[in-house]
């Protein structure tokens, strides 16, 4: 079998009649500013392009994204502008051996960052003094939140006190278009909310944001001057230029398509070559969960993972997204940077990958 390497995608823009959710995406033109439209135009027309030092350290005020729904809402806010992930400024509101809750996968670099903590990981449902959650798109699974999971949450969250962790990063790849109402406009004073332009523009332009109402906002800032003294000023300015040309509509347009099309594709291809398989269908984000059934680990993701790279092909390991162990054997497909007519040789090098290192086990049985 041919281990070159699989080729990238092209840049295109989705042609008439090419997008599986064609005709789904909102009107755009009456709307107000997204999160991150008004977040960074308004950075920049109150404190200008020289980022966030501590007299200035961020929004004067943020349109914090509640907007994106049919049932808009605005208040008073503030947000720190970050050349890293905000993550870290948790420890503002957290001490080693305080109990966080986390949904089962999700998002390893959190986890990284709650284990350096040295916090407790627990359930979501259990109580806890901050949750982190995903709810607008989740990773891996490229699933939204139902609205009773919601709730749940920030009821959890009430009784307990604590603070929520809200982590839109994939907000803006949701398939249709219609991100769901971000938790920040339903508890201000509880909810930090955290956005990027890593997983929709470029993960080199390092430009992250919080946003929150929460009294402790002055120490969030101050955490922010100790682990990332200034966001980049350049970098800031390039995307409000680019955001104030008028470009990110038909950019959001496009990468949806794009992502909603590929998705599709290697679901149909995962359910020729590994139909043992289940498989999460995503409703945003670029990327597929795979797990087999409970009890019957026939190898390590790790065995498939080394066998797989040897084909040319490669994944991300289920064990990175568990917060605790599993006897499931999982893994996440990443499919923003492939080609989609390269998927399908992509998931049969992944069979005969998974073959070689079981041969008794054949599709399905």
């Amino acid at each position: 079998m041919s281990s070159e390497p699989l080729q990238r995608a092209p840049r295109s823009s989705p042609s008439q009649g090419d997008c599986p959710i064609r005709g789904s995406f909102p009107n755009t033109s009456s709307r107000k500013p997204s999160t991150l439209r008004s977040t960074l135009l308004s950075r920049s027309n109150t404190a200008g392009p020289k980022g966030n030092r501590s007299s200035g350290s961020g929004l004067r005020r943020g349109s914090e994204g509640a907007e994106r729904t049919s049932r808009p809402s605005t208040f008073s806010s503030r947000a720190v502008l970050n050349k890293r992930s905000p993550l870290p400024l948790a420890r503002s509101f957290l001490s080693a051996g305080d109990r966080i809750g986390l949904r089962d996968p999700t998002y390893p670099g959190a986890l990284d960052i709650f284990r350096g903590l040295e916090l407790e990981l627990v359930s979501s449902t259990s109580p806890a003094r901050a949750y982190y959650a995903q709810p607008a798109i989740e990773n891996p699974n490229g699933n939204p939140l139902r609205e009773f999971e919601r709730r749940a949450l920030l009821e959890a969250a009430q009784g307990a006190s604590a603070i929520i962790i809200e982590d839109d990063a994939y907000a803006e790849t949701i398939f249709d278009g219609r991100p769901a109402r971000p938790l920040l406009a339903e508890d201000p004073e509880r909810v930090l909310h955290i956005g990027t332009l890593s997983k929709i523009l470029c993960p080199g332009l390092r430009i992250g944001w919080l946003v929150t109402r929460h009294p402790k906002f002055s120490e969030l800032v101050s955490e922010k001057q100790q682990t990332d003294l200034q966001a980049a000023p350049l970098t800031q300015r390039i995307v409000i230029e680019y955001l104030r040309g008028g470009h990110l509509d038909q950019h959001l347009t496009r990468i949806r398509c794009d992502y909603a099309r590929k998705a599709r594709t290697l679901r149909k291809a995962i359910a020729r070559h590994l139909p043992e398989f289940s498989v999460q269908e995503p409703e945003g984000g670029f990327s597929l969960w795979l797990e087999d059934r409970p009890g019957d680990p026939r190898v390590s993701d790790l065995e498939w993972l080394s066998a797989a790279v040897q084909r040319g092909v490669s994944f991300d390991p289920g064990r990175s997204f568990r917060v605790w162990p599993s006897d499931r054997l999982a893994l996440r497909l990443c499919y923003s940077s492939v080609a989609e007519d390269a998927i399908e040789r992509g998931v049969r090098r992944l069979e005969e990958a998974l073959r070689a290192l079981s041969p008794d086990k054949r599709p399905g049985a």
